[in-house]
Formats: C-alpha cells, sequence, structure tokens
C-alpha cells in the first residue's frame, strides 16, 4: 500500500527547486484531511491567484477511495478553498 499523496499545497523558488509548505493540514502533516479527523485539505487539484493577487483559490477533489476493483472518488467531499493574507492588525 502507498502512503498518501497530494494533501498539500507548496511554493517552489523557480531557480534551486527550493520547495516551502504553503497551505498544510494542522496536527499530522503527512495524511489528509480524512485520515486526521482534523478537517483540511483532502487532495487539492489545482491553484489559482485571483487578478489582484491577494486570495488563493485551491480546487479539493475530495475523497478518494481505493480498493482491489479499482479507484473510487467519494461524492460531495470536494471543495474550493479560498486562501486570503490575514491582516496586521
Amino acid at each position: 500500500m502507498q502512503n498518501p499523496v497530494g494533501f498539500r499545497v507548496v511554493r517552489v523558488e523557480p531557480h534551486g527547486g527550493v520547495i516551502h509548505p504553503f497551505a498544510v493540514n494542522k496536527g499530522r502533516l503527512d495524511a489528509p484531511a480524512s485520515k486526521t479527523d482534523g478537517g483540511g485539505l483532502e487532495r487539492p487539484i489545482a491553484a489559482k491567484f485571483d487578478p489582484s493577487g491577494k486570495a488563493l483559490y485551491i480546487v479539493d477533489y475530495g475523497v478518494m477511495l481505493a480498493d482491489a476493483s479499482g479507484i473510487h472518488p467519494a461524492e460531495n467531499t470536494g471543495v474550493l478553498w479560498k486562501i486570503t493574507r490575514e491582516e496586521s492588525r
């Protein structure tokens, strides 16, 4: 069985390829939200900033179940996340 993959969003430096976490689940950082009972990212598949650059939208496919007969997406588990920077006080 493979380890879970695809449950975080990272920032990659174009020069050098250094990878930095950008959006990760709280608690266990090595598992999707469905395995941690803490909510959060499951399987993000696309990310795009809005035209102002102030909000990042992430399409999260949701839960993918696998068994001997194949892979089965779980209905109604996908979500569109909007991430914005918290204004300083």
